[in-house]
């Protein structure tokens, strides 16, 4: 593992750009969860329901397509996703051993190359690496932890890694396809019921939800 470096000698890296990361991935898998919770849902709404699952669900994963927003954020999970380097591990050690540093004033030159031999051999991806450190960094008031807790972050930050890339990989214009057959035989059910409510003079919207 590279020596690290003291903090005042050290080229820091770019600003990140983690948190909009985040929020691209969150917003990802927000759509695709939620066109599948409609998809195979067993119990549809009633037709007025269905009418926003089709404005407010297929419209916008229809868009974010079409924006070209599945693609991009595919790619920077692809890369998000890489191993990090033994660099990228001892510049992220560095910034985190710093701000401890800063806040206890003793000499952790030890600590710091444990902290980067055993971050290295768990092999991260560069998204845990910057996130589960950031993490900690924003959240410590004084570090008295073992490196047992940065590990354990690291391995929070893999698993939310990994669920973002099982929601994200399936066929997502197959899955518009099937929610919109799923509205439309869902409708073939529901229109004689409402048909029903019409000649009774009751509201279609106060019927009941249907099984398919």
């Amino acid at each position: 593992m590279s020596n690290v470096v003291p903090i005042n000698d050290t080229n820091l890296p770019a600003p990140s750009k983690l948190t909009a990361f985040r929020k691209d991935m969150q917003r990802a898998n927000a759509i695709v969860s939620r066109l599948r919770e409609v998809c195979y849902s067993p119990v549809v709404p009633a037709c007025i329901d269905l009418e926003r699952i089709e404005r407010e669900v297929i419209a916008t994963a229809e868009k974010f397509i079409a924006d070209g927003d599945l693609a991009r954020i595919r790619k920077a999970l692809e890369a998000a996703s890489r191993p990090a380097t033994r660099k990228e591990i001892a510049e992220q050690v560095t910034i985190f051993v710093g701000c401890i540093l800063s806040t206890l004033g003793r000499d952790m030159t030890v600590f710091a190359r444990m902290m980067a031999q055993d971050i290295g051999e768990r092999s991260p991806s560069v998204f845990a690496l910057e996130y589960a450190l950031s993490k900690l960094r924003r959240e410590m008031d004084q570090w008295g932890a073992p490196i047992s807790v940065v590990l354990d972050e690291l391995s929070s930050a893999e698993g939310m890694r990994k669920d973002w890339c099982e929601s994200l990989s399936g066929d997502v214009p197959k899955l518009i396809a099937d929610t919109k057959a799923m509205i439309a035989k869902a409708r073939r059910k529901i229109e004689p019921l409402a048909a029903a409510c019409d000649a009774k003079s009751i509201p279609a919207s106060t019927s009941t939800s249907c099984r398919l």
